[in-house]
């Protein structure tokens, strides 16, 4: 590849928790303070959840799987599957997927214009920061 290149050994684990920190300080900003990017924000509900749920439960969920999927495995899984404990919280998750996914472009082709009503924003903000900090 070149006369520079080294290959190393890559910690996805620690990658993947900076990615989560910022998209948790994203929402926790717009909680708190009612700073940053409303769009951004509404955005970033939907991935944040995703890798909350890859951290708690890295064996059940693919990397090319989405929370749609992963509501269905959820939904599906028995009491001897990992991923039955997150039925706990399977009706919380669903209804934050149902928000988030308006603003994401491979479930609505309109995401950019979709508007952004800042009283559901905070509820769905809120409502996401209690499931990554209570299951």
């Amino acid at each position: 590849m070149g006369q520079h290149t080294t290959i190393t050994e890559w910690d996805i684990q620690e990658a993947t928790k900076a990615n989560y920190v910022q998209m948790h300080s994203i929402l926790t900003q717009y909680r708190n303070h009612g700073t940053g990017e409303r769009r951004l924000v509404a955005q970033t509900i939907r991935p944040l959840l995703e890798s909350y749920l890859r951290l708690k439960l890295p064996t059940e969920f693919g990397d090319r799987e989405w929370l749609g999927d992963f509501i269905k495995k959820i939904r599906e899984a028995d009491h001897t599957n990992p991923a039955d404990a997150a039925k706990a919280i399977l009706e919380e998750v669903e209804a934050v997927n149902d928000f988030s996914k308006r603003y994401h472009h491979n479930t609505n082709t309109s995401a950019d214009s979709e508007p952004i009503d800042d009283g559901e924003l905070e509820s769905y903000v809120t409502r996401t920061l209690q499931i990554v900090g209570g299951f």
